[in-house]
């Protein structure tokens, strides 16, 4: 069946010229409600068939949409699809902590998690937990196929029996990487490697020999899911509220554009001044400013909150976090309430880091694949992380309990500059193969050469025996990596720079000015420390006494394009709130202050990562209420805005509470 067949007249004014839907999945092709891709009518040379919304180190996100058989989209949605190719490109080290098994197990964790977080925004497909058939795109047919076995019709999908696997000389599903298609009960089963580096022998055989030109959505049949599309970057809602036009979705060299509310967002004279956005639009700048400013710290508080949520469930930070990592969508209010207000932030990624397996009651360590210190949402560390080789001698081998410790020396032409709660990754190879070892650096010895002592291990007996037998040995050529101590206050320094974004950031600044400019001021204050003496106080003698911070770091940043000079500004919003909003923002660089959340990246408690989110958030809710009481603070004009958001509240009970036939 051609998909053109479910394009009808409502479909063709939803939908650009050159873009359709099509249902992935063969089974629900006659279904009321079709889970769809958007697909580009005629493939773009570089970014294909799909739309591809963005792609992360785990999972590709495309565009979708749910489609009723009148050809109507009733949601536009993103989906989800587990990508191992990704992750494999980004492995260098630490093989050990990656497989199957563990990535199925940490995608349907964070699957709940968004259930949990915002079931409204949450499509059950039933692939969270099951992998489906693999999904690919028939350019011939113009239509998604799941393949199937030319002489039983049978589809091929992913192969999970590991003694099937292993029986014919392959890899297992669940300890590694491999991913293998199959046809599913076959006397003569043929595999099909999907992954990159995959093992082939006899019972492999190509893909391409098998399924043909296909174009593949999900080639490994990986876990995906689906939830709500939030079309607007972070970045553009906080340049919606400072008063910029948005010009929808740009998707390759065109803009794809959204119905409805996203419609009314093009024109930045209707957004600064029609009440349909905010509702102090016709007020002027002031009223403007004191609105924008409280929208923006809700904004952050959304994002905050986030965070928070997910660290807490997962115990794990995210250390990839940035403005991209999150999306918001707006509401269709159907009444008198600013489509502005109705902003809703929802993770658009999810977290790198991956525990490594140290068991210790004094810290956790991660590790962050395909990340590099270079983005301006991270921290560089005190000590520069080094990979390379060296030669290792083992000094004393010491049996604690049921575990073993290694003392040793390690010579490198590296330099190794690391703390004590770093850690040092090394590789020995042994008689019983390739043992990985976690320690920290003791003091220095000749020149070019460290003491190291390993964190205790438990290992197998014929690894026991191995290693005993290593004693006094020197391995040339071992392999090593520094893994700097790095927790969820990485994640509260990318919230502060975001947090410098949205408040600072406009068309007379960039963000690597705003934020030497508040790192700037930070140290300012650090060397004015006095004892007893609070840093909003501290901060608020700095800027009295030197205008400089108020020209680069003040309320007039607020609004694009910056129609206030920063005297104006901090008559319309009192500078108290104002500087005690900075205050909270430095407060979020670990380290920068002695009244910082955290003293440094790996201040955390172990069993509590969560924890460093909890000042913030808490501050960040008193300064919300302080400048909701200066928003409302005209009687009569609250009155109004009660009015407009009683008719909204009484019109959605009115929407929950309607039965057909009353």
């Amino acid at each position: 069946m051609n998909m053109a067949s479910f394009s009808g007249r409502e479909t063709t004014e939803q939908f650009q010229k050159g873009y359709r839907a099509v249902p992935i999945s063969e089974a629900d092709r006659e279904s009321a409600l079709r889970l769809c891709a958007v697909v580009r009518e005629a493939p773009d040379p570089v970014a294909g068939i799909f739309v591809l919304l963005r792609d992360t180190t785990e999972e590709s996100i495309f565009l979708g949409c749910l489609l009723d058989k009148g050809g109507h989209v009733h949601l536009w949605v993103e989906l989800w699809i587990q990508n191992i190719n990704n992750l494999q490109a980004s492995i260098q080290t630490h093989h050990e902590t990656f497989s199957n098994h563990v990535l199925d197990e940490r995608w349907k964790r964070r699957a709940a998690f968004f259930a949990r977080r915002d079931r409204w925004s949450k499509i059950e497909i039933g692939s969270e937990t099951v992998h489906p058939l693999p999904v690919y795109f028939d350019l011939e047919a113009s239509e998604p196929i799941n393949p199937r076995d030319k002489t039983s019709s049978e589809p091929w999908e992913l192969c999970l029996d590991d003694a099937l696997l292993e029986s014919h000389g392959l890899p297992r599903y669940s300890t590694s990487l491999t991913r293998y298609l199959y046809v599913r009960g076959a006397p003569n089963p043929v595999f099909l490697p999907m992954t990159k580096g995959s093992l082939r022998n006899e019972a492999t055989q190509e893909p391409e020999e098998v399924l043909g030109p296909v174009i593949p959505l999900n080639a490994v049949g990986g876990l995906m899911m689906a939830q709500k599309f939030s079309p607007l970057s972070l970045e553009t809602y906080a340049d919606l509220l400072a008063g910029q036009a948005w010009k929808g979705i740009e998707e390759g060299n065109k803009v794809f554009k959204l119905d409805g509310v996203y419609r009314t967002l093009q024109n930045s004279d209707l957004i600064q001044q029609g009440g349909a956005h905010l509702f102090s639009a016709k007020r002027g700048r002031a009223g403007r400013l004191t609105e924008v400013f409280y929208l923006k710290l809700n904004l952050l508080l959304q994002v905050f909150q986030l965070v928070y949520d997910f660290v807490r469930d997962e115990q794990l930070p995210l250390l990839n976090l940035s403005a991209d990592s999150f999306r918001v969508s707006l509401a269709e209010t159907g009444t008198s309430l600013p489509f502005l207000w109705s902003a809703k932030v929802q993770l658009a990624a999810l977290g790198s880091a991956f525990p490594l397996p140290i068991e210790s009651v004094e810290a956790r360590y991660f590790i962050a694949p395909g990340l590099t210190d270079t983005s301006i949402y991270r921290p560089v560390t005190p000590s520069f992380p080094v990979s390379a080789m060296g030669a290792v001698r083992i000094r004393k081998i010491l049996a604690q309990k049921d575990e073993t410790v290694l003392e040793g020396t390690i010579s490198t032409q590296e330099r190794i500059d690391i703390s004590q709660t770093d850690l040092l990754w090394i590789q020995l190879t042994l008689s019983c193969g390739r043992v990985v070892f976690y320690a920290n650096l003791t003091e220095g010895v000749a020149q070019g050469e460290r003491r190291f002592r390993t964190i205790p291990q438990k290992l197998p007996e014929h690894v026991g025996l191995a290693i005993r037998s290593a004693e006094g040995v020197r391995f040339p050529n071992v392999p090593f990596e520094t893994l700097p101590m790095r927790s969820s206050p990485a994640d509260l320094y990318a919230l502060a720079v975001i947090a410098v974004r949205i408040l600072l950031v406009n068309d007379e600044t960039t963000l690597a000015i705003a934020l030497d400019e508040i790192q700037s001021l930070a140290q300012t204050v650090a060397d004015k420390d006095l004892q007893d003496v609070e840093l909003s106080t501290r901060l608020r003698d700095v800027t009295t006494t030197d205008s400089r911070w108020s020209a680069s770091l003040g309320p007039h940043r607020l609004l694009n394009p910056q129609t206030l000079t920063p005297e104006e500004a901090l008559t319309y919003l009192p500078d108290a709130l104002w500087w005690d909003t900075i205050a909270m923002l430095i407060r979020c660089f670990p380290g920068a202050t002695r009244d910082s959340f955290a003293a440094d990246l790996g201040d955390a408690a172990p069993l509590a990562l969560h924890a460093v989110f909890e000042p913030p958030i808490d501050a960040l809710k008193k300064l919300s209420l302080r400048a909701r009481g200066l928003l409302f603070a005209d009687w009569k004009y609250n009155s109004e805005i009660a009015t407009v958001i009683q008719a909204a509240l009484q019109q959605h009970l009115a929407d929950v509470n309607y039965q057909p036939g009353t």
